[in-house]
């Protein structure tokens, strides 16, 4: 297994899972919705996810018990850090599974822990020889040329996201600070005090309206996601631009 196999494995497990999350969204809501947290047909979790599974239980792929189990673990743990990490650095919960049993923090769940264990399983059993066998006869050169140009692409998108979730958290900021100021003006009296009042509820209003591009997919492709600094705000923002249009 070279470092090129694994790359590619990282590329075809990336697409793979975001056609399994695009299909599970387009089952239980009826319509299409990009799911994935960049804007491209990726989920990089995916990815890293089936390649560290790759590395690490290959030597224990013929004892189907322990593979299981051992899979379980592992996908949970990645799970875990990966939504413990998101949170932390963009202030937003990503996906929630607090109303679920057996779940560790609402990062992870029994239900979907033991789902991946399985998909893993199917992964080892069934998907990946086929997909190692397709990768085996890639020309080295052929890789040499994709593997960068995807790289790239992988890349830019991936600071077009950050650059949208920041500004989904601005957007909040903005609309929290003038929420708060409308609180304050409205405890005062007075012709001035009240145009400036108008002034704000205007501006505030306008900040309900719009959303850029980058930020309703965003709040479309992960519908429970929570913002940990400006929930309320963040959960009005989804009832404009959702839930009444639909």
């Amino acid at each position: 297994m070279t470092f090129y196999d694994l790359l590619w494995y990282f590329t075809i497990y990336s697409f793979l899972g975001w056609c399994s999350e695009v299909i599970f969204a387009t089952v239980t809501t009826g319509k299409f919705v990009n799911r994935g947290f960049l804007n491209g047909p990726v989920c990089p979790i995916y990815g890293v996810g089936v390649v560290v599974v790759i590395l690490l239980l290959t030597p224990v792929r013929e004892n189907v018990f322990l593979l299981f189990v051992c899979s379980v673990l592992l996908t949970s743990a990645l799970e875990w850090l990966t939504g413990f990490v998101l949170e932390k650095l963009f202030h937003q919960r990503w996906w929630d599974y607090s109303e679920l049993p057996f779940n560790i923090g609402g990062y992870i769940c029994l239900k979907f822990s033991l789902a991946w264990g399985l998909a893993c399983l199917l992964i080892l059993k069934v998907i990946h020889p086929g997909i190692a066998a397709l990768v085996h006869h890639i020309p080295f050169m052929l890789s040499c040329i994709l593997l960068p140009i995807f790289g790239a692409l992988l890349i830019c998108d991936l600071v077009f996201t950050v650059i949208s979730v920041r500004s989904l958290n601005v957007h909040l900021e903005q609309l929290s600070k003038v929420t708060s100021m409308i609180r304050a003006a409205s405890d005062d009296i007075g012709g001035k005090m009240s145009e400036q009042t108008i002034k704000l509820m205007h501006r505030q209003s306008e900040l309900m309206e719009h959303l850029r591009g980058g930020e309703k997919r965003l709040m479309a492709a992960f519908p429970q996601m929570r913002s940990t600094r400006y929930a309320d705000l963040m959960e009005k923002l989804r009832e404009k631009h959702f839930h009444l249009s639909e």
